[in-house]
C-alpha cells in the first residue's frame, strides 16, 4: 500500500497546481532505485518505480510551471533503519556512515531550482549510479554486493 501513496497524494494535489501553473513535487526515492541491494529487493523495486514515475511526471508537467524531482539519497543518518530493518540489516547499517539529512535537503532544493528531475546527493553517488548500468552483469552484482552492508 505504501508504494502507491505518492501517486494517490499527487493525484489529489496536482489539479490545483495545474490550475495555478505553479508548484513543486519531490518524491523521495533512493539510490537503491539504481541498483539491486541484497535484503532489500522490494524496497529497491519500489524506489526504481518511483524514480521512473517521477521522470514521467516531469515530462508531463515541465511546461505547466510545475517542477518535479526524484530525490535519490544514499543511506541517511536517521532512526529509520533502526525502526524498519531486521537485526541483520541493522548490524550492516551500524557499519555504514549515513549522509546528514540537512545536506540531502540542501542538495535537493538546489537541484530543484535548476529544474533537475533527479537529485543524487554526493558526486561519488552520482558516479556510481552512472557506472552501474554499464558494467557486465557479473561485475555489477559483485560490486553491488561489496558496496552494501546487507549482502
Amino acid at each position: 500500500m505504501h508504494e502507491i501513496a505518492p501517486m494517490r497524494f499527487i493525484s489529489v494535489i496536482l489539479p490545483g497546481m495545474i490550475k495555478r501553473q505553479k508548484g513543486a513535487i519531490i518524491n523521495v526515492a533512493s539510490i537503491a532505485g539504481f541498483m539491486p541491494v541484497p535484503g532489500l529487493s522490494v524496497y529497491c523495486a519500489v524506489k526504481r518505480f518511483l524514480k521512473r514515475y517521477t521522470q514521467s511526471l516531469h515530462l508531463e508537467l515541465r511546461d505547466k510551471g510545475i517542477k518535479v524531482q526524484a530525490l535519490c539519497p544514499p543511506y541517511m543518518d536517521t532512526n529509520w533503519g533502526k525502526e524498519c530493518f531486521s537485526e541483520r540489516l541493522q548490524d550492516g547499517l551500524a557499519k555504514t556512515k549515513g549522509m546528514e539529512p540537512e545536506k540531502v535537503v540542501d542538495c535537493s532544493l538546489n537541484a530543484l531550482k535548476k529544474n533537475k528531475w533527479v537529485c543524487v546527493p554526493r558526486v561519488s553517488n552520482r558516479m556510481m549510479t552512472r557506472l552501474f548500468p554499464s558494467l557486465p552483469a557479473g561485475m555489477y552484482y559483485s560490486v553491488g554486493k561489496r558496496m552494501t552492508p546487507f549482502g
